[in-house]
């Protein structure tokens, strides 16, 4: 008998220049779980989860890659967030990074999944 998958997989993603960070829970399983890849393993780690079925909901601050993983994540089905913010005080259009951990964006995809 084949053990039943969950169904859904939440992903908070922490962007590093040589790894993510990622934060994930699948279904309601009170625990998330973190570990650390590189940017092939994760595309590749996520196209698994899609191939097996699996909805996926997922957010990451758009720092230094924009939305070049969001078009990628976007491609593969995955339900992203871009976070994106700008420098209110002097009204510039730079964007001013919040660095959130992963654990935190998992926060934020969970409440907005």
């Amino acid at each position: 008998m084949n053990k039943v998958l969950s169904r859904t997989l939440k992903l908070g993603i922490d962007i590093h220049a040589q790894n993510y960070r990622v934060a994930y829970r699948e279904d309601e399983k009170p625990d998330p779980v973190e570990q650390e890849m590189s940017p092939e393993e994760f595309l590749n780690w996520v196209k698994t989860h899609v191939s097996q079925g699996r909805r996926i909901y997922s957010c990451y601050e758009a720092g230094p890659l924009d939305c070049t993983l969001h078009l990628d994540l976007k491609s593969l089905g995955v339900c992203n967030r871009l976070i994106r913010y700008r420098n209110r005080e002097n009204r510039e259009d730079k964007l001013d990074p919040l660095k959130y951990s992963a654990s935190e964006l998992l926060d934020i995809t969970c409440a907005l999944a």
